[in-house]
This record gives structure tokens, C-alpha cells and sequence, in this order.
């Protein structure tokens, strides 16, 4: 079985020319730069064949690493962009880029001052725009309740939209249960709506197990179907994990489904999704 990382991260050391942007709130991940080798090298060890690389937030709106990356190891790399949503017309650069081979969609979070973005319509021209030129998009989102995306996804039926971490992004009402996991029942019905099972070792920092693994993804399956459902690891996020270990313990997780369902969830479906060929 081909496995696919939805969710990984590549970034460069600070430097005076490339300054972390920490004022979002989010701490870097570990070493002072982690490079696409060094991923690979991880990768190879756990079995995983390939992987979106995801610019952490960190490190600000660039795109550079990810796609380098990408354009070095295509049949490894994809990449989600990154780029500063208020920016003056920023539009025009996103559709640029996004002419790239290696790139596919738009990732968003919403640390820091952009908190309230979702609420207060700051991106809405985000979902028109990418509605409109058929750019997915995978976003981190940070709302009280993820109801609050039903709008958005009725109003805008042909935009793609991804969940990063099954929206658990709230420790206070996410971590270690299954709350705030169980607020994505509400959205399951809208077809335009994917979920990226990853970060588990994060949102169940205690109790992370094949047991926990099959709890959620239980739900997952009732609600959107192996179709749009995307493994994940983020794995830098939690270093002194063992890769491979965490991979297993999903999979062990899962091994109680169908053998076409497992393979969906493990990369078929987060291919399909993002358009991404294998090799």
C-alpha cells in the first residue's frame, strides 16, 4: 500500500534575510532548519512514499523551500503555498504561482492577529477566488464551533476545502477528546468538505493508541467516507515520536477496515483530491 503524508513541514534557519515570523504565537519545530533530505531520509525509514510539504507558519507567507523541494523530488513532493492574504493585490501572485507544477492549493492559519479572519470576513475573497479557479484550499481553522463553515461551503458548493487536524485547534476544547472532532458532523453532508486525520499524536498528546486511531476514524468514515478522509502526520510538531511508530499505530487503527478503504485514507483519496498523479 502507497502511503502519503497529507501534512509536513520544511524550513530553513533564521537569518537576518529570512526571519521567522514567531509573533504568530507558534514556536519553530525542533532543529534550526530541517531540509527536504532530511525529511526524505525520515520518510524512507517509515515507509511513507510521498508527502505534501507545508510552509509552518513560523517561518511566515514563503513558498520557496516547498517548492524547491517539490521541483527536486516530484514523485515525493507536492506543495501547499503560503502567502500573505492581506496583501495588497496578492491575488494576482497566488494565480501565478499556482501555474507551478508543484504546487497545488492554498494553505491557510489563522494564528495570532488573523484569529478572527473566518469571523470577521477578512478572507472572504479568498473562497470566491479560489471557488472560481478551481484551487483547492487547506487551512487550520481557529472558530468556537467548525459549524461555522457551513455558510461558507453552501455558498460557495464548488470550493474545495480541507480541514488540517480534523479542526482540532482549540486545546482547551479539542485536545485529548473527541469534542471538538465531533463538531464535523454538522459540515459531513457538504460534499466540498475533506478532513486530514493528522496530528493525532498532538490533539491526543495522552492518550494517542490504535484504540484512540479507531475511535475517531470510526466517525470519520460514518460522516465523510474514505473518499475524503487524508492520513496525516505533521510530524515534526511532536520530534520525539517515533515516525514510523506513529504511522503504525494508525494503521493498526485502521486495520479493521476494507483493504480499498485503507488505502483511500493512507493516499488514494488526498491524490485525488489535490489532482496529484502518482508516479
Amino acid at each position: 500500500m502507497e502511503i502519503v503524508d497529507a501534512q509536513v513541514h520544511l524550513w530553513g534557519a533564521e537569518t537576518s534575510e529570512r526571519p521567522w515570523n514567531i509573533a504568530t504565537g507558534h514556536a519553530p519545530h525542533g532543529p534550526a532548519e530541517y531540509t527536504a533530505e532530511a525529511l526524505l531520509t525520515q520518510m524512507d525509514a517509515a515507509g511513507i512514499s510521498a508527502a505534501f510539504v507545508v510552509p509552518p507558519s513560523f517561518e511566515g507567507d514563503r513558498i520557496d523551500l516547498v517548492v524547491d523541494a517539490a521541483e527536486r523530488h516530484p514523485h515525493r513532493f507536492m506543495a501547499h503555498g503560503r502567502w500573505p492574504l492581506t496583501g495588497p493585490d496578492i491575488a494576482p501572485t497566488i494565480e501565478q504561482d499556482l501555474l507551478s507544477p508543484y504546487l497545488r492549493g492554498i494553505r491557510m492559519t489563522f494564528n495570532g492577529e488573523a484569529a478572527r479572519w473566518v469571523e470577521d470576513g477578512v478572507v472572504d475573497w479568498v473562497w470566491a477566488f479560489a471557488e472560481e479557479r478551481g484551487i483547492p484550499v487547506s487551512l487550520f481553522p481557529v472558530v468556537g464551533d467548525l459549524a461555522e463553515f457551513g455558510p461558507i461551503l453552501r455558498k460557495h458548493p464548488n470550493l474545495k476545502l480541507s480541514f488540517d487536524h480534523l479542526g482540532t485547534s482549540v486545546p482547551a476544547t479539542g485536545f485529548d477528546t473527541l469534542d471538538r472532532i465531533n463538531q464535523l458532523e454538522s459540515l459531513a453532508g457538504l460534499p466540498n468538505i475533506a478532513v486530514k486525520a493528522s496530528a493525532l499524536p498532538v490533539s491526543f498528546p495522552t492518550t494517542y493508541s490504535a484504540e484512540v486511531v479507531r475511535q475517531v476514524v470510526d466517525r470519520l468514515m460514518k460522516w465523510f467516507g474514505p473518499e475524503r478522509i487524508f492520513w496525516g502526520s505533521d510530524y515534526t510538531r511532536y520530534p520525539s515520536e517515533n515516525y514510523g511508530e506513529t504511522v503504525q499505530r494508525f494503521l493498526d487503527g485502521i486495520a479493521h477496515l476494507a483493504p480499498g478503504d485503507q488505502e483511500l485514507i493512507m493516499g488514494k483519496a488526498i491524490r485525488a483530491w489535490f489532482d496529484w498523479e502518482s508516479a
